[in-house]
């Protein structure tokens, strides 16, 4: 590993208080685990173990970068989903929520405790019949995008518009296994809009000559 990251000496490798560490495990005869250092672009996990019989510890290192890499790619996509001006909603395949948005929770008044488990059903109005949702649930486990829109209902009753997209979650493997709804409250654009007032706007009949 010191020949890859660039080192001839693998002591050049080890962390800045590695002595001390040392002595810390042998004192408190138990192992400290994952100690992170920066090599170059690549990241070290170090890990020490104590053997008491004769006084020496251990030293494991492995790297990993591609996990850091990884790790950071998630966080900057939890970010993304939670901070989303779209209500979002992650169910299994059963249909059951296992993660709500901070946009959801604000649009329908629900707590993340009081959903999770439950059914998106928990938001209907009645609006839509039986045979529309059978069509979504099969499109859906077809492994299709559905794409319409509910009139749903928030926790103090009020009835709002939304437009959606419900869409499969697939494993490497190629099967199903969430099911993930990205929702656009359009309550404001199913309101009727006023007439023009404006009597400036108005044609007036030209006067005979």
């Amino acid at each position: 590993m010191a020949h890859a990251l660039g080192r001839e000496n693998p002591a050049e490798m080890l962390p800045p208080n590695t002595a001390a560490m040392v002595r810390e495990c042998l004192a408190a005869g138990e192992p400290k685990l994952r100690v992170e250092t920066q090599i170059g672009p690549r990241v070290i996990s170090w890990s020490f173990f104590p053997v008491k019989f004769n006084n020496m510890v251990h030293c494991y290192a492995g790297d990993i970068t591609e996990r850091k890499r990884t790790e950071e790619k998630l966080r900057e996509l939890s970010t993304a989903v939670e901070q989303s001006p779209a209500s979002i909603v992650i169910t299994d395949c059963g249909g059951n929520i296992e993660y709500v948005n901070s946009k959801f929770i604000e649009v329908t008044g629900y707590t993340m405790a009081e959903v999770l488990g439950k059914n998106p059903r928990i938001l209907k109005s009645g609006d839509k019949s039986p045979e529309a949702y059978r069509e979504l649930w099969e499109t859906i486990t077809a492994g299709n995008e559905w794409r319409g829109e509910f009139l749903n209902k928030k926790k103090n009753g009020e009835l709002y518009w939304e437009s959606a997209s419900i869409s499969p979650i697939r494993d490497p493997a190629g099967r199903i296994t969430h099911y993930v709804a990205v929702k656009e409250d359009i309550t404001a654009r199913k309101q009727p809009r006023p007439y023009a007032t404006n009597s400036s706007r108005t044609c007036k009949t030209p006067s005979p000559t």
